[in-house]
């Protein structure tokens, strides 16, 4: 089944495989926040954000926390808003 497109602003819970140290396989992760940046590869959410969505999102800010989700691991997207 195809996943879901996604914009930059849209809230998000992602589901995706992720490697397991020492186990029999993949493990299932969820992630919530918000999408950031996108590629072909990869989607960037953001799970500790300014509130307000128009305030500009710079890489280096350390006051944003940011998983990069390689799109091949994605199991589900589930739109939050």
């Amino acid at each position: 089944m195809p996943l879901p497109r996604v914009r930059k602003g849209n809230e998000v819970a992602i589901d995706f495989l992720d490697h397991g140290e020492s186990s029999q396989g993949p493990l299932e992760f969820t992630v919530y926040g918000r999408v950031i940046s996108q590629d072909k590869v990869n989607i960037v959410v953001a799970s500790w954000v300014y509130s307000d969505p128009s305030k500009r999102f710079r890489h280096d800010d350390y006051n944003v926390t940011q998983f990069t989700i390689v799109r091949g691991a994605i199991q589900a997207i589930r739109f939050l808003r």
